[in-house]
């Protein structure tokens, strides 16, 4: 069995303003009855920076950071 699944996040603010630094769990987490054939990440703006981590419970972490204001978020996984 295959699933498809997206997760839309959407933020809009009334002006620009800083994002401060944000850890994103959205990556399905692999096992043994679980098999991840795809996954992949849009994010608007473009973060300036991003890394990727396991945290303590085995998911996956996207660490990620931005150095203009803005009046947005969209991400998309």
């Amino acid at each position: 069995m295959r699933f498809h699944v997206i997760h839309i996040t959407e933020y809009t603010y009334s002006e620009a303003v800083s994002l401060d630094v944000h850890r994103l769990r959205l990556s399905p987490r692999p096992g043994p009855d679980q098999n991840v054939i795809s996954h992949s990440m849009q994010i608007d703006p473009q973060p300036a920076g991003m890394s990727a981590s396991i945290d303590s419970e085995g998911n996956v972490c996207h660490t990620v950071w931005w150095n203009s204001p803005t009046d947005h978020l969209h991400i998309v996984s």
